[in-house]
């Protein structure tokens, strides 16, 4: 008699693991996406700010107005260009942008809970080693996704 040598611990693995990359896709889809820090926290834990372009907060807050959940951030030269959770252009900037250009992704909220602590009248994009930062006063938003790859709203 023939025994079956088929190992099912593979294919178990294999399912396991592609549920759970679906189920953790499906809860960052929902997800809130960045973190607030002190700016002196941000400086610390994110290093210096090497480039940054300063918007006024009524500029901000419009761009805001046109997006669903989340908001794309990235800078070109000496401009924000900016996209909603789509990735459809929110200002003359953000029409320069290819489907390969990759931005930094945010909730919405997070954008604007950043403004209401900061309390100032500026926000300010910026650059740092590895990470996009916002900032508004003594408030910093980190913690952002790249998008591509992570596009999905």
């Amino acid at each position: 008699m023939k025994t079956n040598k088929f190992n099912v611990a593979p294919v178990v693995s294999a399912l396991l693991l592609v549920l759970c990359f679906g189920f953790a896709s499906s809860a960052f889809a929902q997800g809130t996406i960045g973190k607030i820090f002190t700016k002196a926290e941000a400086d610390k834990q994110f290093g210096p700010v090497l480039k940054s372009v300063t918007m006024k907060v009524e500029e901000v807050k419009a761009l805001l107005s046109k997006t669903g959940d989340y908001v794309m951030f990235d800078l070109s030269g000496d401009r924000v260009r900016c996209l909603d959770g789509k990735r459809q252009a929110l200002n003359s900037f953000g029409k320069t942008a290819t489907s390969k250009d990759v931005f930094h992704k945010y909730s919405r909220s997070k954008v604007e809970e950043l403004i209401s602590l900061g309390d100032g009248a500026t926000v300010t994009f910026e650059t740092r080693a590895n990470v996009f930062s916002v900032t508004s006063g003594a408030t910093t938003l980190e913690l952002s996704v790249f998008c591509p790859p992570l596009c999905n709203e």
